[in-house]
C-alpha cells in the first residue's frame, strides 16, 4: 500500500493569542479563537478527519498572529470606550492600518522565503508515495508559489494541492503554467471573506503615515475592483484559467469566512475532488 502524506500549511492566523490568554477579562479569551487558529489545531482536526493510514504533517513557518495584532492596535480603543474622542479613534485606526501593513509585509516576506524548504519537503514525501497539500491564507499563497516556481524551473512534482482562501493576487501567478500541471490546483474561495476583502488590500500599497491623503488612499484600495489586484481567495481563478476555475469551489453561498475554513473542514473535504477520498467516512 502506497504511503499517503497530507501536508498542512496554516497561514497568517496560526499562533496562539497569548495576550488574550494573559488577560482573563479579554473578549478574545472568552471566544478562544485560537482553537481555530493555532497550527496544532489544524493538525489535530485533520488527523481526526482522515484515514489512519494518512500521515498528517504541518509545515511550520514564522507567521504573525493577527489576533494579537488586532488586540494590540484596537485594544486601546476598547479600553477607553466610555471616553473616546474622534481624534483618538482616527489616530488609533491609522496606527492599526500601519501595523497591519507592517505585519502583512513581514509575514509575506517570511512566507515567500520558505518556497525552497516546502519544495524539498514535498519532494521528500513524493518519494515515499502519494502527497496531498492543503494551504490556508498565506499558507495557500506559499503552496501556490511553490507549485508555480516548480513549473517555471521544470521541477514539477506529482502531488495534489487544495488552496483555501489564498492570500495572493491573480497577477502574481502564471496561470498558463499552472494549467499545465498533471494535477491542477484546487482553489477554494469566498466573497464572504472579509479578511481578504478589507484587510488584504491594506498590505498591497505604501505604508499609511497618518495623513488625510492616506485615508483617501486606504478607501480607494478597499474599493479597488481590478480583479488582478484582488485576492485569489476572494474572487477565485481568472477566466483565462478555465480548467482550474472549473475545478475550484466557490464557497460564498455557504458564507465561509477566513476564520471558518477550519471549523468547516469536513464540509470542504466532502466538496473536494481531491480530499474526499481521505475522509474516514469515504
Amino acid at each position: 500500500m502506497s504511503h499517503k502524506s497530507l501536508i498542512v500549511i496554516p497561514g497568517f492566523l496560526t499562533e496562539p493569542h497569548t495576550l488574550a490568554r494573559q488577560d482573563q477579562s479579554s473578549a478574545f479569551n472568552k471566544l478562544d479563537p485560537s482553537a481555530a487558529l493555532d497550527r496544532r489545531a489544524w493538525e489535530l482536526a485533520f488527523q481526526h478527519l482522515t484515514h489512519d493510514d494518512v500521515e498528517v504533517l504541518t509545515f511550520q513557518w514564522a507567521s504573525q498572529s493577527a489576533i494579537e495584532l488586532l488586540w494590540e492596535t484596537l485594544g486601546p480603543i476598547l479600553k477607553q470606550a466610555r471616553n473616546l474622542s474622534l481624534d483618538f479613534v482616527k489616530s488609533q485606526l491609522m496606527k492599526s492600518a500601519g501595523d497591519i501593513h507592517d505585519a502583512w509585509t513581514q509575514a509575506r516576506t517570511e512566507c515567500d522565503a520558505q518556497i525552497q524548504a516546502l519544495h524539498e519537503l514535498i519532494a521528500e514525501r513524493c518519494n515515499l508515495g502519494e502527497v496531498q497539500v492543503i494551504g490556508h491564507s498565506l499558507g495557500a499563497r506559499l503552496a501556490l508559489k511553490t507549485m508555480h516556481e516548480q513549473a517555471q524551473q521544470g521541477h514539477s512534482l506529482d502531488y495534489k494541492l487544495s488552496a483555501w482562501a489564498p492570500a495572493i493576487s491573480l497577477k502574481d501567478l502564471d496561470w498558463e503554467r499552472l494549467s499545465r500541471q498533471k494535477y491542477l490546483p484546487e482553489i477554494m474561495y469566498s466573497q464572504a471573506d472579509l479578511v481578504l476583502k478589507l484587510i488584504y488590500p491594506l498590505g498591497q500599497g505604501a505604508r499609511p503615515s497618518g495623513h488625510m491623503l492616506d485615508i483617501i488612499t486606504l478607501l480607494a484600495s478597499l474599493m479597488n475592483s481590478n480583479p488582478q489586484k484582488q485576492a485569489l481567495g476572494l474572487i477565485g481563478p481568472p477566466s483565462v484559467a478555465a480548467s482550474i476555475k472549473q475545478r475550484s469551489i466557490d464557497l460564498s453561498a455557504q458564507n465561509i469566512r477566513h476564520l471558518t475554513y477550519l471549523p468547516s473542514a469536513e464540509y470542504l473535504f466532502k466538496s473536494s475532488q481531491y480530499l474526499k477520498e481521505y475522509l474516514k467516512t469515504s
